[in-house]
């Protein structure tokens, strides 16, 4: 067991929507401004809030997800301190509204994270068109459950309303109030199907935060939210979890990253590095082929239904792509991984555009959000990452169906299920291929990690999974 003192606060919402991200973000710049190590954090399944995070931490701290369905709470306590360790504070990012988490009970939530790691809480909170009643939704949220709220920044508030709502919540509800945030258009970050642009493709986007950090140093109490994540509790947590996490080989993994595939959970990557894969970027959109002297492939989500034009005028890539597979490439594919896989995905606009062809089905981009959630896997056969019965928690989210002939013969790999009852069978998984839109984190069940290199392993010794 380790215990630390570790500094840390976490930036919550009302709803989503509210401002977290860009709160959270000044928050972050403005203490690395100060010269202060800060590492960032987010709440749930959600990639593209820790890119924003990373642009805004800088120093190379990659932000690191807390989800309490996909991985255990032993889990997150120990993937939360052994992160924090080192930074001279911590900003967890919530998700959704505070209470938002599994179903309707509040399990998972921000709030479940926060009580968990013992993390004060600040609200953001967006009084637009409001009064007295503004303190009226501050009384539901700070008195509905148990909680670690300690206070209020009220977004999208000028100035000359901030102290009205300031006196207002200390004189009725005892809350106290760490400052306010502007409308700041120019600070914006812009959105799309999936949730936000990633950092990436927007303009500026170094700038953009750097005004938001400045606002926050202006208008928000940031030695006073320094002083609440210093007052923190202790932070014990149990490092056993790391202890059979030993380096079983050398591998090369190549790994997809570019605009069409981005979505990566920065502890999933860790830990097959710890495991002994030496991971290999290369990108789908650029390059002909796969880098040399692979012995895995990682193909994330991401995009590919915005660049499915570009992805299949490069035939070279596809057909590399495709070979590789064919010939035992070890392969985990999620999400939009597994859509550049089948044979073809028709984009918005109804284009058809040619895909790796390696599965047998037909993707296509559909006018509202297809499936959303949280799910537990279960295997229906030995595949690479499990035997028959292994399972998993974990998230799905895409507005694409994909369907058509089972051509290789491996498909309905696990079972999907979720605590409401539904079920369905999903998942083209073989001896070397996971390929689904479920997400994994693989700190949900680190044997899906090792059984993954250890299959790399056995095909760089020339012999298949």
């Amino acid at each position: 067991m380790i215990s630390a003192n570790l500094p840390r606060v976490m930036i919550a919402g009302c709803r989503s929507g509210s401002g977290k991200t860009s709160a959270a973000c000044g928050i972050m710049r403005a203490f690395g401004s100060r010269g202060l190590r800060v590492q960032g954090f987010k709440c749930g399944p959600d990639y593209i809030d820790p890119m924003y995070h990373d642009r805004a931490c800088g120093a190379g701290r990659a932000s690191r997800n807390l989800d309490m369905f996909m991985c255990s709470e032993a889990a997150v306590g120990y993937l939360f301190g052994s992160n924090a360790a080192g930074a001279d504070i911590s900003v967890i990012e919530g998700v959704m509204g505070l209470y938002d988490g599994l179903s309707g009970g509040g399990e998972c939530s921000s709030n479940a994270v926060a009580r968990a790691t013992g993390t004060p809480a600040i609200l953001v909170f967006d009084p637009t068109g409001m009064g007295l009643s503004a303190a009226a939704v501050l009384y539901g949220f700070t008195a509905f459950r148990e909680n670690a709220v300690k206070g209020v920044i009220f977004n999208n508030t000028p100035e000359k309303m901030y102290g009205f709502y300031r006196d207002l919540i200390q004189r009725e509800l005892g809350v106290r109030a760490f400052g306010h945030l502007p409308r700041m258009p120019e600070a914006g970050f812009p959105d799309r199907h999936l949730g936000l642009v990633t950092p990436a493709e927007v303009d500026g986007i170094q700038a953009r935060l750097d005004i938001l950090g400045r606002q926050c140093e202006r208008t928000l109490d940031m030695d006073g939210i320094l002083e609440l994540a210093r007052g923190s509790p202790v932070f014990s947590y149990d490092d056993a979890i790391s202890n059979d996490i030993k380096r079983i080989g050398d591998v090369r993994v190549a790994i997809a990253r570019d605009a069409a595939f981005c979505f990566y959970y920065a502890d999933n990557l860790a830990l097959l590095e710890r495991l002994g894969a030496r991971l290999i970027p290369f990108s789908p959109l650029a390059d002909e082929r796969l880098p040399d002297d692979v012995h895995g492939l990682i193909l994330p989500g991401g995009y590919p239904e915005e660049h499915a034009a570009r992805l299949s005028k490069n035939a070279a890539m596809l057909g590399n792509v495709r070979a590789a597979l064919t010939n035992g490439l070890p392969c985990v594919a999620e999400c939009g991984g597994f859509m550049y896989l089948t044979n073809s995905l028709t984009d918005r606009d109804g284009i058809a555009h040619g895909m790796a062809g390696f599965i047998g089905a037909d993707c296509a981009v559909t006018g509202g959000l297809k499936r959303f959630g949280y799910v537990t896997l279960t295997a229906n056969r030995d595949n690479m990452l499990c035997a028959k019965g292994g399972s998993i928690n974990a998230h799905e989210f895409h507005y694409s169906e994909c369907g058509g002939a089972d051509s290789a013969g491996y498909g309905r790999g696990f079972t999907a299920s979720k605590r409401d009852g539904r079920s369905w069978d999903c998942v083209y998984a073989s001896p070397s291929l996971y390929a689904g839109y479920p997400h994994l984190h693989l700190w949900g069940n680190i044997d899906f990690a090792r059984n993954f290199v250890m299959c790399c392993n056995r095909y760089k010794e020339g012999g298949r999974c």
